[in-house]
């Protein structure tokens, strides 16, 4: 495993590899640089198709929050405790902030 990776939490891996399968940006630069796959295998042994039959519930989450970020026009975020989250890197206005 990469160095870098090796403090994130298995579960918030299982999570980030579970997002692979939506639509949301970067999921999978994400879990495939974290190796999250590997996470997922090791976690759910058996279980890894009842997992995965959890990604729409994950998706739906992330999607769910953006809208109401957008809906109240929030551009400041810190997501503590938030796993392997793409939030900054999709949305260019919150990236500007940074700058």
């Amino acid at each position: 495993m990469k160095e870098s990776y090796e403090k994130i939490s298995p579960t918030a891996k299982l999570v980030a590899y579970l997002r692979t399968f939506s639509d949301i940006p970067y999921a999978k630069e994400i879990a495939d640089e974290s190796e999250s796959e590997k996470a997922f295998r090791e976690l759910t042994e058996e279980s890894a198709k009842s997992m995965v039959r959890l990604a729409p519930y994950w998706e739906a989450r992330y999607k769910g929050t953006n809208q109401v970020l957008t809906k109240h026009g929030i551009t400041q975020i810190l997501e503590i405790a938030a796993g392997l989250s793409p939030r900054g890197l999709e949305r260019p206005e919150i990236r500007k902030s940074f700058m």
